[in-house]
């Protein structure tokens, strides 16, 4: 009998890794490589930690990116676009940009799984993460590589596990 969290789960981030990189690929030009790691304990590190609610579907979602991700990031899109202020305001404005990003396209890709329309709420920055299972991403470039936890609240995995 399949593991229908894990089915939820593997496609809930696979369909986020595929649209951080046709974010990154449109704002860079180069389309980086999604990869997903194991489930686990989110890293103990300074970096952003975005809480994502969505309208039409129950629960949230959560990322966060250790420091070094949050700059890489910055800098492959800044450099992109002929830009080299990378001061640490800047770096995290242009990464949050591009997540929020990503994630508008994970709810595109919601509404088509569910047949009803499901859209990126106005996320915010949190200081604390919640004890849930947190899954790595990395998008790996020809030259270096950002990666990102990714979480989900219990509320979104019921929904998600339902179809």
């Amino acid at each position: 009998m399949p593991d229908n969290n894990a089915i939820a789960e593997s496609w809930l981030v696979a369909e986020l890794g595929s649209a951080l990189a046709a974010v990154f690929e449109t704002m860079t030009g180069a389309r980086p490589s999604p990869e997903t790691g194991s489930p686990g304990k989110l890293p103990s590190s300074e970096g952003v930690l975005l809480r994502q609610p969505f309208q039409g579907i129950a629960g949230e979602y959560w990322v966060f990116a250790p420091a070094a991700s949050v700059s890489s990031s910055a800098k492959l899109v800044l450099e992109a676009a002929g830009m080299e202020d990378d001061d640490p305001e800047t770096s995290k404005s242009t990464y949050l940009e591009t997540v929020n990003q990503g994630l508008s396209g994970l709810a595109q890709s919601m509404s088509g799984k569910f047949e009803r329309e499901i859209t990126a709420s106005s996320g915010s920055e949190q200081t604390s993460a919640p004890d849930l299972k947190w899954i790595p991403v990395t998008l790996a470039f020809p030259a270096s590589s950002v990666t990102l936890y990714c979480a989900r609240s219990e509320e979104h995995t019921s929904e998600l596990q339902s179809h």
